[in-house]
């Protein structure tokens, strides 16, 4: 049996380099972040404000829905993700505390 091996810091680069371009190929990431959307809407309500809560958008690739979970608190939204290309991306998008983006 082979063992495949992940480079980390191969995913990162191949994620960072196709980050000006990854929003207009991510149809399916979409629909899966607008589905998990959905079911906390349901499981929080609709009006689900997170008051002075940090909201942690994990793996926030374009920031895509980082921009959605910060309409969500008054608080902090820290978003992490491995490519750095991604998070400049992000960061640039979402015009808010740079240094929120990890």
């Amino acid at each position: 049996m082979q063992i495949l091996t992940v480079s980390k810091d191969r995913i990162a680069e191949s994620f960072g380099k196709a980050a000006f371009h990854y929003d207009e190929n991510a149809a399916l990431q979409r629909k899966i972040g607008e589905c998990l959307w959905q079911q906390m809407e349901k499981f929080c309500g609709e009006t689900f404000v997170a008051d002075d809560f940090s909201l942690l958008d994990l793996g926030c690739g374009s920031g895509y829905f980082t921009e959605n979970l910060r309409q969500k608190t008054h608080g902090d939204v820290i978003a992490l993700d491995i490519a750095r290309g991604m998070l400049s991306h992000a960061r640039q998008r979402c015009h808010f505390k740079s240094n929120s983006f990890y």
